[in-house]
């Protein structure tokens, strides 16, 4: 049998071995400098690329990828006009969502929603993930919802990314 591809299962989820230095930066809030080791990590050959690179290619048809990448943090307790509605990206083939929450058990709510467009019945509710965490999944383009419901107590910091076809020009 074969394994099921982002395609068809919406998400896969590993765990990652994060440099130390990340958990400082994040308990120091230093975002600006978080953000750049983030940056680097996306270059070929780096962690965030080894482990993005082969779903990437597995789902699409290109061989090389761009990609934008954004801090997300929530800070509760946010109020019902946070909660995340349904969208799903679809200008772009692969998302990404990294738990940089050292005490996942402090976060009430934060949740990443996903949901399949042709199969209801496929409906995932997957809480803030531990440190290091990392949810990869379909958009749009292969049938993917997403939303992520408000955070009521605790914070919640995600590097968030989103992958596309390289474009020529």
């Amino acid at each position: 049998m074969e394994k099921e591809g982002l395609r068809e299962s919406g998400f896969k989820v590993f765990q990652l071995d994060l440099p130390l230095t990340w958990g400082k930066m994040v308990d120091e809030r230093d975002f600006e400098q978080l953000y750049s080791h983030c940056l680097s990590a996306m270059n070929d050959g780096q962690l965030l690329s080894n482990v993005l690179k082969p779903h990437f290619l597995d789902l699409t048809t290109g061989t090389k990828f761009d990609y934008e990448l954004m801090l997300a943090l929530r800070e509760g307790p946010q109020t019902l006009d946070d909660e995340g509605i349904w969208h799903d990206d679809a200008s772009r083939d692969m998302a990404f969502s990294l738990s940089l929450n050292s005490r996942p058990e402090d976060i009430i709510g934060g949740n990443l929603h996903i949901r399949s467009k042709e199969f209801p019945e496929k409906n995932f509710n997957i809480p803030t993930q531990p440190w290091g965490n990392i949810i990869i999944f379909a958009t749009g383009r292969y049938g993917w919802d997403h939303k992520v419901s408000r955070v009521t107590h605790g914070n919640r910091l995600v590097l968030v990314g989103w992958l596309s076809r390289h474009s020529s020009h």
